[in-house]
């Protein structure tokens, strides 16, 4: 199935299509064009929405892969929405490979019968820096699919997300949507009955930040299945981070910035 290694800049082949269906689907919340940037320990992405204040950053570590190649470091576009279209034709069981050569992205796999497909590599854009290293007041990490359900309560009255995280008598992160006709709040602690809670704890007795629900929303949507849990940290009025593990290996930082309480 593989071109031979000296022929091609990049080549990946894993032994089933769910990372990069993954990566794709997590990519298409923010954009239509994905710059990636490879090298030899493995692949980075980095996007940032300007309008919606978001700023993504995914690391795919060369040990997922059964194969790796990219002796040098190499940078390449491509239009993410085709890429999700050919990956989600790929049967999840089938070896797939991904490869670069003569300015063009292939990938190849063996489903029922051979199948490769090629489409043109767009012009590569000037690199995102990585944000500088931030401290965040609390943190929780929390099952996806709770979390999910906890969204889908909150808006039933809004799109917009409002966490509050209190230290005392008990840690209690507080999830909350108001609009001109009603509210929606779901307290999270150590004794509402919420098993799936890997770690709560706060630095200041109070920390509050209101964020896109929608946005949040869809994240955990393209993430579904493949990350078990997530890990909100934010600080009042702050950006809010959500850390993800897709597949136990591929890292996933999602930023966003804190919205004016209107």
């Amino acid at each position: 199935m593989s071109q031979p290694a000296n022929l091609v800049q990049f080549l990946t082949i894993a032994k089933s299509c769910e990372i990069w269906r993954s990566i794709s689907s997590v990519i298409t919340t923010v954009t239509n064009e994905a710059q990636f940037e490879a090298g030899p320990n493995g692949i980075e992405f980095r996007s940032k929405d300007q309008s919606h204040e978001v700023y993504m950053d995914i690391f795919v570590p060369r040990v997922v892969f059964q194969q790796f190649h990219c002796p040098v470091f190499v940078k390449f576009g491509i239009r993410i929405n085709e890429f999700s279209k050919i990956i989600r034709r790929i049967k999840s069981r089938f070896p797939v490979e991904v490869c670069i050569q003569d300015g063009s992205l292939f990938v190849t796999t063996i489903d029922t019968f051979f199948c490769r497909y090629k489409s043109n590599l767009i012009e590569s854009r000037p690199s995102i820096s990585p944000l500088k290293e931030m401290a965040f007041d609390t943190k929780l990490v929390i099952g996806a699919d709770t979390l999910s359900a906890i969204l889908d309560d909150v808006g039933v009255f809004s799109d917009m997300l409002t966490l509050k995280t209190i230290l005392r008598p008990e840690i209690t992160t507080i999830f909350s949507g108001v609009n001109d006709i009603g509210a929606a709040v779901v307290c999270v602690s150590p004794n509402n009955g919420i098993s799936n809670i890997l770690q709560h704890t706060s630095k200041i007795n109070i920390s509050e930040g209101t964020y896109p629900l929608w946005l949040i929303s869809g994240l955990l949507n393209s993430v579904a299945g493949v990350s078990d849990y997530v890990q909100l940290e934010y600080s009042s009025g702050g950006t809010l981070r959500l850390k993800f593990l897709l597949l136990d290996s591929v890292t996933l930082h999602f930023y966003v910035a804190a919205q004016a309480n209107t």
